[in-house]
């Protein structure tokens, strides 16, 4: 917001201060810079004094923005259930004019149409459509919730035309363990996964084969019908183009206390926390000896922000990086310290000692000292604990995913169509857990 507010008004950067509180995200809606928001600049640099715009409800409904998807979807199969190729058209409906991420959710859900199914071949087309409705833009999945349903319901809808259980037709199709990683003919690559164990696991604990056999029950009857619906979707973490790449620096005072300042932007959903795990872990601390540092220009030099499921992923791999930068040099200080080797130095509840003599210790606050006296320090090592980097995914759509099994349960009147939730089974592939 910085870098655009200053082209747009052509006033120097290093003037404008973007400070940003919890607000639940920096994504959709407030991922980007408004034309009210420079008018609302441009009016302070006017009129001398401070300028407040504040909209109210209808006015936010009305400006930006929503979902606007038409999509067809045609599937080639076997009379097994085999996925031979898609045939897909997109419409988004742009509305009267375009926002900051019009183009991105008909586009990525293109790339994510494939979901965890194996399919050889597809013809994509996404066209753009202007109309007389509000815009729309990336709004919670930009893309991947319409992709994950449309193939789902697509592979629903093969099962029921060849008389196949849905849930066979989808193990027939799984991308298997041993594909990955696997690039879809719309160009992502999946790094990982297992979806068949993570299906039968949640088919096993939502009791599949007992609410199939209510649901054959339900039609014979008067009462309420029930259904079972299954869907496994595929969830891309990372972003792509220049949310691929974060920042991050670290400093360690004199006196032990660890600040580390991050570009991504925490608006309330606990990305500070699971930065200052991830540094603490590296340096044998506590979370609450961490000090994290965000969403303030004056502070952090520059930053993607939140959005894309980027955070940890990108900003925390980041600050694992200059953290174990870190690590390393205090490593050496206290190796030198204990006269021992570095690989038997142990950074461990706020101190640091040999495996071999875990009795003899030195506290991270004295390492921390010693890092800025020079007699204190072994041959080769300079003083100081500043430290900065960045860490950059791969090639774009070569981001991690995630993947998840749902299962639910429905009852559903015959008499007012009043849909009730049953049961409802979830499993997610949480890769690397930080807070267990």
């Amino acid at each position: 917001m910085q870098r655009q507010t200053s082209r747009l008004l052509d006033f120097p950067e290093a003037k404008i201060r973007v400070i940003a509180p919890d607000v639940g995200g920096g994504f959709g809606e407030k991922g980007g810079v408004f034309p009210e928001d420079l008018a609302v600049s441009y009016l302070a640099l006017k009129l001398g004094k401070p300028v407040k715009w504040v909209a109210d409800r209808q006015e936010n409904m009305l400006g930006f923005h929503g979902r606007g998807h038409s999509v067809n979807v045609e599937a080639a199969v076997q009379n097994d259930g085999t996925i031979l190729g898609i045939r897909l058209q997109i419409v988004g409906d742009g509305g009267a004019y375009f926002g900051n991420s019009t183009p991105g959710p008909p586009y990525r859900a293109s790339h994510r149409i494939i979901g965890p199914y194996k399919t050889p071949t597809a013809r994509i087309e996404v066209l753009g459509v202007v109309t007389n409705k509000p815009p729309t833009g990336a709004y919670r999945g930009a893309g991947g919730p319409e992709s994950a349903f449309c193939m789902e319901r697509t592979v629903d809808l093969v099962a029921r035309e060849l008389g196949l259980d849905p849930v066979e037709v989808r193990r027939k199709n799984f991308i298997s363990p041993d594909d990955f990683p696997y690039m879809t003919p719309t160009g992502l690559t999946y790094d990982s996964g297992d979806y068949d164990t993570v299906f039968d696991r949640t088919l096993e604990m939502a009791d599949y084969s007992g609410w199939r056999e209510k649901a054959r029950e339900s039609k014979n009857g008067n009462g309420p019908l029930i259904g079972v619906g299954v869907a496994t979707v595929i969830k891309m973490s990372g972003g792509s183009g220049e949310s691929r790449n974060e920042e991050a620096w670290l400093k360690i005072e004199p006196d032990g206390r660890i600040k580390v300042l991050t570009g991504i932007s925490p608006h309330g959903q606990g990305s500070a926390t699971a930065f200052a795990q991830v540094v603490a872990d590296q340096l044998g601390v506590t979370p609450a000896d961490v000090q994290v540092l965000h969403g303030d220009t004056a502070v952090v030099p520059s930053g993607g922000g939140t959005g894309a499921t980027r955070a940890t992923v990108v900003g925390g791999s980041a600050l694992y990086l200059v953290a174990e930068e870190a690590r390393h040099k205090l490593v050496s200080i206290a190796a030198h310290q204990l006269g021992c080797a570095e690989v038997d130095v142990v950074l461990e509840e706020g101190q640091a000692f040999s495996r071999h003599d875990p009795g003899r210790t030195v506290a991270f606050r004295d390492l921390a000292a010693a890092a800025y006296s020079e007699e204190q320090l072994p041959p080769g090592v300079t003083a100081g604990l500043d430290f900065s980097g960045s860490f950059t995914l791969g090639q774009p759509y070569q981001s991690p995913h995630s993947f998840s099994t749902h299962v639910v349960a429905v009852q559903v009147s015959r008499e007012n169509g009043v849909v009730e939730i049953l049961n409802y089974t979830a499993i997610h592939d949480c890769g690397r857990i930080l807070n267990p």
